[in-house]
C-alpha cells in the first residue's frame, strides 16, 4: 500500500512534468514510471547497474517539511540522446555535453524533480521546495561527495527512494532515475502523511 501511494504520487508528478516538457519543446512528450523502490543507499550502484558507467547527475536540495537531496540520474550516452530531443535536433546531432547541453539537462532534472515534489505536496500538504540544481558527470560514487557537501555521512543515511522514469518521444525511450535521499525520517513522514 505504501509503495502504491508513492507510485501514485510519482504518476501524478510525471504527468505534470510531461505537460511542462511538451509545452517547452512544442511537441508531445510522455513520461512513464516503470518502477519505484525503497532500498539501502549502499545498494544504489547495483540497482542502477552502474559498474564502469558514467552518469550525468542533477542534484537539488529538498527543504521544507522534510529534508533531503533529489537527484536526476541518466547515463551519459542517454543524456546526449536526450539533448537531441530537448533541442529538437535529429538523432545523433549532439556529439558531446557542453555548456548548452548542461543547461538543458539541468532544466529537465529540475522540472521532473519539482513536478514529483509538487505532487507529494498536494497529496500530503507537506511544504516542499528545492534549491538551484547542481550538475555533475562521473561514476555513481559521486553521491558520497554530494552528501559530504550537505554535512551528511553515508552511514547516517540508511535508505533512499528510487523512481525509474522513461521519457518517451515518438519511438525514442530515454531511461533515467529520480533518486530521493532523505535526511532523518523524511520518507516515514511522507508515508504517514499519505495515510498508509
Amino acid at each position: 500500500m505504501q509503495k502504491s501511494a508513492l507510485l501514485e504520487a510519482g504518476n501524478i508528478g510525471s504527468g505534470h512534468a510531461a505537460i511542462v516538457l511538451s509545452q517547452l519543446m512544442d511537441r508531445k512528450i510522455m513520461i512513464d514510471i516503470p518502477s519505484i523502490e525503497v532500498f539501502e543507499l549502499s545498494q544504489l550502484g547495483k540497482i542502477l547497474g552502474s559498474q564502469g558507467k558514467i552518469f550525468v547527475q542533477v542534484s537539488l536540495e529538498v527543504l521544507g517539511g522534510v529534508r533531503g537531496v533529489m537527484i536526476f540520474v541518466i547515463e551519459e550516452g542517454l543524456a546526449i540522446a536526450l539533448c537531441d530531443i530537448i533541442m529538437g535536433q535529429e538523432k545523433g546531432a549532439t556529439k558531446r555535453l557542453g555548456e548548452l547541453e548542461e543547461s538543458a539537462i539541468k532544466e529537465v532534472g529540475s522540472i521532473i524533480s519539482a513536478s514529483y515534489l509538487n505532487a507529494v505536496n498536494k497529496m500530503t500538504a507537506i511544504a516542499l521546495v528545492i534549491s538551484i540544481p547542481h550538475y555533475n558527470i562521473g561514476k555513481i560514487e559521486f553521491l558520497k561527495n554530494v552528501l559530504v557537501e550537505k554535512g551528511i555521512k553515508m552511514k547516517d543515511t540508511q535508505e533512499c527512494l528510487c523512481i525509474e522514469t522513461e521519457l518517451i518521444d515518438n519511438l525514442t525511450n530515454i531511461r533515467s532515475f529520480l533518486i530521493f535521499i532523505p535526511f532523518d525520517d523524511a520518507i516515514d513522514k511522507i508515508i504517514k502523511a499519505l495515510g498508509v
